[in-house]
């Protein structure tokens, strides 16, 4: 793969406060180009399985704020700023149970390179973060008569990360800004022009990072942890829709 970015064609950066003039920045263009392979071994064992090993990389360059904000007075960027990289390696397998019932289970490994943030020490945008994550996620899809569904769950989990950044609180261990658990299921029941269907879903607690606590900058009572606590709670919500259809343009 290979992403550019568009000239750095800004004839007039910020106006000088203190001089009244405009300060010249000579164009720039910044390219960069990856190899983004993927690789897969499948094995066929018989009609109703199959199991697959999946290996593959790929990347995203840096954002034109991330590159070219020096430009502005937005925030700051750094000169060299190098694209993110995610390596990630999965074994899967495909299990049709019965004609009614078919199973699917995923495990994977990846790690994240280079993850652009917001780099607090130095007030700018970099590469920050490099993280390894594993998971497991499998899912169930059945149908019967008049009657489907399906049912999907994943566990996440954070095996190592590192920052570049001396005011980042590092999570070596546990998965923030996105649950670790989630988990979903749906029934849908058809008989002639009527129909119902049923949904739920289950999102796990959020953990924010040390660094999003913004309490100390707020004066009593708001800079209490109830006010912005350090965790989100788990939640759940549910669904249900019923429909009949009278003919095939009014439903």
């Amino acid at each position: 793969d290979k992403q550019s970015s568009t000239e750095n064609d800004l004839d007039h950066s910020p106006l000088d406060p203190l001089t009244g003039k405009y300060t010249s920045y000579a164009k720039e263009k910044v390219e960069f180009s990856k190899v983004s392979p993927r690789l897969a071994v499948i094995y066929h064992g018989g009609e109703n399985y199959s199991f697959k090993a999946l290996a593959g990389r790929a990347f995203r360059s840096p954002s034109m704020d991330s590159i070219f904000s020096a430009n502005t007075y937005q925030f700051g960027s750094t000169r060299g700023i190098k694209p993110e990289v995610i390596d990630t390696y999965e074994l899967v397998s495909d299990w049709r149970v019965n004609p009614h019932l078919n199973w699917r289970i995923n495990a994977f490994q990846s790690t994240f390179k280079d993850f652009i943030g917001f780099e607090f020490n130095f007030l700018r945008l970099t590469n920050v973060y490099t993280q390894k994550t594993r998971g497991l996620e499998t899912e169930f899809f059945f149908s019967y008569g008049g009657l489907s569904g399906f049912a999907n769950a994943s566990w996440i989990r954070r095996i190592a990360e590192t920052t570049t950044d001396p005011k980042t609180h590092i999570e070596p261990d546990n998965i923030v800004w996105t649950p670790a658990r989630t988990a979903k299921a749906g029934l849908v029941y058809k008989a002639g022009a009527a129909a119902l269907m049923v949904s739920t879903r289950y999102t796990g607690p959020t953990r924010r990072r040390a660094e999003n606590d913004f309490s100390q900058f707020l004066d009593p009572p708001n800079n209490s942890t109830d006010t912005r606590p350090t965790e989100v709670a788990s939640w759940a919500s549910a669904d249900l829709k019923a429909s009949w259809a009278y003919n095939s343009r009014l439903t």
